[in-house]
């Protein structure tokens, strides 16, 4: 059981790290220091922590009907972010995996639900 906690961790570790390099090539794409901008993105990341109990609950037991932000709207941010990071010449294939999650979840209904109602469909 210890390994599948390693495992789970450092999947949202390099999640994270992953969002974070993504968007330090997007800044450098027009010169801007990733330093610059890394204040803003730690009290961004430390607002959305806060919210992995809740979305931990939702996993656990039934997801949130009636979410502020849902998976339609998060699948059309996602596609706005690899488009615009293909324009400005960085590779989306970081957060590919999160838009085509995002779409499939769309696709199979769950447009209108939170991205706890995701989890299912991460199975095989």
């Amino acid at each position: 059981m210890a390994q599948l906690f390693d495992l789970a961790m450092l999947s949202a570790i390099f999640g994270m790290f992953g969002g974070y390099l993504h968007g330090a090539a997007l800044l450098d794409s027009e010169n801007v220091p990733a330093g610059e901008v890394t204040p803003m993105i730690m009290a961004l990341l430390h607002a959305m922590v806060a919210l992995l109990p809740h979305i931990a609950e939702e996993i656990d037991t039934e997801p949130n009907l009636q979410p502020n932000s849902n998976n339609a709207m998060m699948a059309i941010v996602l596609q706005n972010v690899v488009d615009g990071s293909i324009e400005q010449g960085i590779d989306p294939s970081l957060l590919e995996p999160a838009r085509a999650l995002f779409k499939k979840g769309v696709s199979a209904g769950l447009g209108a639900r939170d991205i706890a109602a995701l989890v299912p469909l991460l199975r095989s």
